[in-house]
């Protein structure tokens, strides 16, 4: 069965060349220039997915259309002209479910990402692994079993990097209580090994699926049912175990990503 989308912007260049290589692919493809006239075009053929460009008449039509096709089922996908915090948050707030930068993708990416999303909409129970800085979809991290500069001291039979799933990893941490080195940051799986990340938390909270959320300037945790043991008096939450605080800085987001996964 092909599926149904629509292009929604008045970006007609950048459309024509999408129209084909998705009509290519096998999709159904229907356009409209403004968030108006696609809400009134759902009306007649509701639509599997919409991709909507960052070319609207104001910011208030993005918000509008994400809140509306939600109503109606309808997974967004956005794309940004320019990759810039300002758009990243606006797409955020607006709660589309898909951002791409339009010169950071090719239309493979946009594919791949159309059958996850309709294919998570045919099943509510899948988990959207979405990674909003990257826009595209990851499904774990590669840690480091040591650190970098002793890695060249590992036979050849040992493992020095090894893949693990993000529904494997219970949180990731700054914590110095299993660092030696500056500059790293480390991650638990749900075996109890540690691995290593030479990066920020900062940095690779904009690549995991928004099961995961950040407490404290030291924790990200996973929040999946697994691992989620309950909260206490709303600003603590105990997680495979172990209680965090939820610090001010980081309540709203969390709150936002805990409703989005419980209600």
């Amino acid at each position: 069965m092909s599926h149904q989308v629509l292009l929604v912007g008045n970006d007609t260049p950048y459309y024509q060349n999408m129209r084909k290589e998705l009509t290519n692919s096998g999709f159904y493809i229907a356009y409209q220039t403004k968030a108006q006239q696609a809400l009134k075009a759902i009306n007649g053929s509701k639509p599997d997915i919409v991709i909507a460009t960052q070319l609207f008449q104001d910011n208030t039509d993005l918000f509008y259309l994400s809140e509306q096709m939600a109503k109606h089922h309808v997974p967004v996908i956005f794309i940004a002209d320019t990759d810039d915090k300002y758009t990243f948050n606006l797409a955020m707030r607006s709660g589309v479910n898909a951002y791409f930068v339009k010169k950071r993708h090719d239309m493979l990416d946009i594919i791949r990402q159309i059958q996850l999303l309709v294919q998570k909409q045919n099943n509510p129970k899948m988990i959207n692994l979405q990674t909003p800085e990257q826009g595209r979809c990851q499904i774990g991290l590669t840690g480091l079993t040591t650190y970098l500069q002793d890695i060249k001291n590992l036979g050849y039979n040992d493992i020095s990097r090894k893949v693990i799933p993000f529904e494997n990893i219970i949180w990731i941490s700054n914590d110095k209580k299993h660092l030696k080195q500056d500059n790293y940051i480390w991650f638990e799986d749900d075996n109890g090994k540690i691995y290593y990340l030479k990066k920020s938390l900062s940095s690779i909270y904009q690549r995991i699926p928004a099961f995961f959320a950040r407490v404290n300037d030291s924790y990200i945790v996973n929040l999946l049912p697994d691992y989620l043991d309950g909260r206490i008096n709303g600003n603590n939450i105990v997680v495979n175990g172990q209680r965090f605080n939820i610090t001010r800085t980081y309540k709203a987001e969390f709150e936002k990503r805990f409703n989005q996964l419980y209600g």
